[in-house]
């Protein structure tokens, strides 16, 4: 593994799996595997990016049915674009303002909250919950519109979100980036 800040074993490598394990081993990153799980489930080789929202978020481009991984394998992994560099949401890379700190769930929930509860407070009606979710989605609308700028494809949601977010939800977040949305052309 040649970064694994989250897990904190940078440096692993698949040797180290091999006295376990009697098959072929290949490290992906998790929105990767996520990404091609989606296309598989729904039968699709389209190009496309794919956020997988969980308590981190994950970003992969597909490409011809293929992901897309770069030179060096770090194409789509678009959760370490910076929002606010200098002044942002210090991250677990050891950047600031990376799009992770705005749009994971851990980026929304508060310390010792589940998704569960906060979308139940949220269904609710409870206030304070609404305004963080407003603010959330402003912030997940920007991502998304910056997205669009570097890769102009369909942008899929994906992870543990999903379970929770309806078609009002996608709706509110497409008139969201639709209001941020840069036309170069």
């Amino acid at each position: 593994m040649l970064y694994g800040k989250i897990l904190n074993c940078t440096g692993l490598s698949t040797t180290d799996f091999k006295p376990y394990l009697n098959y072929n081993i290949t490290f992906y990153h998790d929105a990767d595997c996520v990404a091609v799980a989606e296309q598989e489930q729904n039968k699709s080789n389209g190009d496309a990016i794919y956020l997988s929202i969980g308590e981190h978020l994950g970003t992969a481009i597909m490409v011809d049915g293929q992901i897309y991984s770069g030179q060096n394998g770090r194409s789509g992994t678009m959760e370490h674009i910076t929002l606010d560099s200098h002044q942002g949401r210090q991250c677990y890379c050891g950047k600031k303002g990376c799009i992770e700190t705005y749009c994971s769930l851990s980026s929304l929930l508060v310390d010792n909250e589940s998704a569960t509860a906060f979308f139940n407070r949220l269904n609710q009606n409870d206030q304070g919950t609404v305004a963080r979710w407003k603010t959330y989605l402003d912030y997940l609308a920007d991502a998304i519109n910056n997205l669009h700028m570097f890769v102009d494809n369909p942008i899929y949601l994906a992870g543990e979100i999903v379970r929770f977010i309806d078609q009002n939800t996608i709706d509110a977040l497409a008139e969201r980036t639709k209001k941020n949305h840069c036309i170069s052309r």
